[in-house]
């Protein structure tokens, strides 16, 4: 087995992401499932929003008789007999009944992501990490503190566990919502499309050099941090 490259290099990045990505296909399906409930919660705020547009749609013909004809959904219309109050309050039950299932929804996500990561990540990675130590030799622990090493075992495993359902998860969410909803920008006006997005590269540029900016004192933040535990155990003992 080749030993992981140079501290610092843009091959050791390369390598480390390589090592998340594939932790995270350890969690694929639980990963997925996240994702689905989040698709589920899109598709259910943007039938709510229907149902908002499509009353608008039907007030406005109710008020002006030359305005365009709302359009239902599925080719259904509603009954001719019904009274213009009858179809807003159907169409409030229909506004409703997505707004509290996607409640549902939304509760369901966030309790399925904390046991994820907090049940399931971070308490497998501490007992892999707990048990690699326990065979570590006496000189390893010598030649680093034991209070940096525990501060290090719970910070990375939370950065980890935030990698996989604060980032993989939630960029699928992203690139899945931003592309249904470019395909509707589309859908109404291409030009006026591709114009909302013209932003995007000079925002990429910003992040960019941000992270880059922010990753050396990002590192001095963690060696503080490394010595204030140091410290504080000394001083506890």
């Amino acid at each position: 087995m080749s030993s992981p490259p140079p501290s610092g290099t843009p091959a050791r990045q390369r390598y480390l992401l390589g090592r998340l990505f594939r932790l995270t296909g350890r969690y694929g399906w639980r990963c997925v499932g996240l994702v689905v409930l989040n698709i589920c919660l899109l598709a259910l705020g943007l039938a709510g929003l229907g149902g908002v547009g499509l009353a608008v749609d039907f007030l406005r013909e109710q008020v002006q008789p030359d305005a365009p004809a709302a359009t239902f959904p599925f080719g259904w219309h509603p009954p001719a007999d019904w009274a213009p109050r009858t179809v807003l309050l159907a169409l409030g039950a229909w506004i409703f009944s997505a707004a509290a299932l996607r409640a549902g929804l939304a509760y369901l996500a966030a309790v399925n992501t904390n046991r994820l990561g907090q049940g399931k990540i971070v308490v497998e990675l501490r007992s892999s990490i707990y048990a690699k130590m326990q065979r570590m030799s006496f000189r390893f622990f010598d030649a680093n503190a034991t209070g940096s090493l525990i501060n290090r075992v719970t910070g990375d495993t939370q950065s980890v566990r935030l990698f996989i359902d604060g980032v993989v998860v939630q960029s699928l969410n992203i690139v899945l919502a931003t592309g249904f909803y470019l395909f509707c920008l589309i859908q109404i006006h291409p030009g006026l499309a591709f114009s909302c997005l013209g932003f995007l590269p000079i925002l990429w540029i910003v992040v960019v050099v941000f992270a880059r900016w922010l990753r050396r004192d990002y590192e001095e933040g963690r060696k503080r941090v490394d010595k204030l535990v140091l410290t504080f155990e000394e001083l506890a003992r």
